[in-house]
This record gives C-alpha cells, sequence and structure tokens, in this order.
C-alpha cells in the first residue's frame, strides 16, 4: 500500500509543474496523460489519473487530477506567491502549503536546462503551437506552447520559465516515471472564485510533513 501511495505523490508532483498565470480571461483546459513507467504494473496504472484539468483565472491557477484512488489538486496564488496542493484520497483530505519562501527555495534547486525555440508549429485542441526543446544533461524533449490564451508568465516558477506561453504537450519525469501531458480541450468559461480556495475539512501540513506522510526523504 505505502508503495501505491508514493506512486501517487509522485503523481501529484508531475502533474503539478506549470504556475500561476497572469491571464486576464478564464480558461479551462483538460490534457491526456499518458505514462511511461517500467516498473509499474497494469493495475497500478490503471489507478493513476488519465486527465488533468487546468483552471486560469486572473492571476490564479489551479490544477487537477482525478483517479479511483482520489483527486489531487494545486493551486497558485499570482498575489502571494505562494501554492497549495490538495488531496483527497483513501479517506484523507489533506491541504499542503507552500509559501513564497518555499517556493524560491525550490527554484533554485531545479536542474539547470537549455531551452531552444523554433518555428515549426502544429495545431493541439485547435490552437496553433510552436516547437521548443528542453535540454537537462543528457536528456532532451520537445514542448509544444501556444501564446494565443494570452498568457505568458504561467511558467515562471519552473525550469520552462523561458517558454512564454502554455504547454500543450511536455513531458516530465519523477522516482523512474515518465508523463506526457497532450491539451485535447481548451474552453473560455466563467470559474468561481471558490475553485481557488480551500475546502472545509482539510487537515493542513507542511511540505516537510507530507514527504515524511508520503515516504519522501
Amino acid at each position: 500500500m505505502k508503495t501505491k501511495i508514493q506512486y501517487l505523490f509522485a503523481i501529484v508532483l508531475l502533474t503539478f509543474t506549470l504556475s500561476f498565470s497572469f491571464a486576464q480571461k478564464s480558461y479551462v483546459i483538460k490534457y491526456e496523460m499518458v505514462y511511461d513507467a517500467p516498473g509499474l504494473d497494469a493495475a497500478m496504472k490503471a489507478q493513476l489519473p488519465s486527465e488533468m484539468t487546468m483552471y486560469i483565472k486572473g492571476n490564479k491557477m489551479m490544477q487537477e487530477s482525478k483517479s479511483s484512488m482520489g483527486t489531487q489538486s494545486a493551486i497558485y496564488d499570482g498575489d502571494t506567491k505562494s501554492s497549495i496542493v490538495l488531496i483527497d484520497m483513501m479517506g484523507q483530505q489533506l491541504a499542503i502549503k507552500v509559501g513564497k519562501e518555499e517556493i524560491e527555495k525550490q527554484l533554485t534547486e531545479m536542474p539547470k536546462v537549455t531551452v531552444d525555440l523554433f518555428d515549426e508549429t502544429k495545431k493541439i485542441a485547435g490552437y496553433t503551437c510552436k516547437k521548443a526543446e528542453i535540454t537537462e544533461g543528457d536528456n532532451t524533449f520537445t514542448v509544444f506552447y501556444t501564446s494565443d490564451l494570452g498568457v505568458s508568465d504561467i511558467n515562471w516558477a519552473t525550469e520552462f520559465k523561458d517558454i512564454k506561453g502554455v504547454m500543450m504537450e511536455y513531458s516530465t519525469s519523477q522516482q523512474e516515471m515518465t508523463v506526457k501531458f497532450t491539451a485535447k480541450e481548451v474552453k473560455e468559461q466563467k470559474i468561481k472564485d471558490k475553485q481557488f480556495t480551500i475546502p472545509s475539512g482539510y487537515k493542513e501540513l507542511t511540505p516537510e510533513e507530507a514527504k515524511k506522510m508520503f515516504g519522501g526523504e
């Protein structure tokens, strides 16, 4: 059971790699999630999220993924430069609060990457996306992003900060697991402010407490 929890916590880290946005409009973007994890059996893979939904409103952003074991979400607040990870899983409702100083510390610990931008484009979810290549050490992977949503600063708190737009197709890796995200639907719609608040009944944890609970170092 602890192994399952560790995998799910890894998915939380993989899923919520994007930061908040300064967009003026409100959007809901749905992503398909495809896994490459040699050590993951079919039964465990079936319990992992197959879709991520991103909500963008003003300077706030929320990412949410659901699986058979529960729901994981992350809220990013551009006013306070803080974030909250919400986990509703296996009878537990947890809120992991990450403040500005902790986020800045995480930024300094992120691996150095090289971003190469290209003029090559392709359509994803109806939007024209430009190609970029991200190189980290000996590894290189491809990203497609769009600036058509009026969002340019969404990646500021990640190693992808040089990509000025919403990443519509990209991959992330954690604990020998790679997840590929591909946007399949984008809608401009109204989003209620409560989407970006902590629901009642959640237990608040620090990042350190969460790592201990989920078997991290």
